[in-house]
């Protein structure tokens, strides 16, 4: 089972903050999942366009500038980080989900990774990008014929897990409310991985486990480790 820390360790620390996901370095976790937004023309780490759940400032996204942005505090005196910032972190020490939230990230993200393969040495294989805007997945084959894709779902699709076969993607990550054995085994058949969000709860866990889910997202992924230490 493949514990993903969703956001950091953002049940114990501000989310999407390199606070939150130096305390999964430092919890020994094999892989981290974190939002981006493209905001003049660099990806910043954030889930909401609007600000205010997550830092002390009003308003949307794009009401800012990237300094006004960094200005803000997204908790405990951490700022919204850059996905560069995030990537000279974490580089080749976990699994990264990244998931695209903006329509107009798909070339700057690949611009990005390229940057990273070549001054980080980043090791595209512990990468997997995905989305809600299945639109924009397909953008990201075209510009990338090897990258990881993780097709995300918020519905029970009446074909399974055949989007993500159509789009060439290695994991289907799906809600909890609806995931059964039957959307597992047909991923299975495909070659496609399965993994859900959020999953908080040790009991849910180990069910999930029982029908072959591959990997969850969780926000308390320290504690999670020790869910299925038996």
């Amino acid at each position: 089972m493949l514990i993903f820390a969703h956001r950091g360790i953002s049940g114990h620390f501000p989310e999407n903050t390199l606070m939150a996901f130096q305390a999964a370095l430092d919890a020994q976790c094999k892989a981290i999942e974190l939002d981006v937004y493209a905001l003049q023309n660099q990806l910043v780490v954030i889930h909401d366009r609007q600000l205010a759940r997550t830092t002390n400032g009003e308003g949307n996204l794009e009401d800012h500038t990237l300094e006004s942005l960094s200005a803000l505090d997204a908790g405990r005196g951490e700022s919204v980080p850059t996905l560069w910032q995030v990537l000279q972190l974490v580089a080749n020490k976990v699994v990264l989900n990244i998931e695209l939230k903006g329509a107009d990230t798909a070339e700057l993200l690949i611009a990005l990774l390229a940057k990273a393969q070549q001054e980080l040495q980043l090791d595209l294989a512990s990468i997997v990008v995905s989305s809600f805007n299945h639109r924009l997945l397909q953008q990201l084959r075209k510009l990338h014929s090897t990258l990881a894709l993780g097709v995300l779902i918020a519905h029970r699709p009446l074909d399974n897990a055949a989007i993500a076969s159509q789009l060439d993607a290695c994991c289907l990550n799906c809600d909890r409310g609806f995931v059964d054995a039957e959307l597992i085994n047909d991923a299975h058949q495909r070659g496609i991985k399965v993994y859900v969000y959020t999953v908080n709860d040790a009991r849910e866990a180990r069910e999930l486990a029982k029908i072959g889910v591959d990997g969850i997202f969780c926000n308390y992924p320290q504690e999670a480790q020790n869910w299925f230490a038996d």
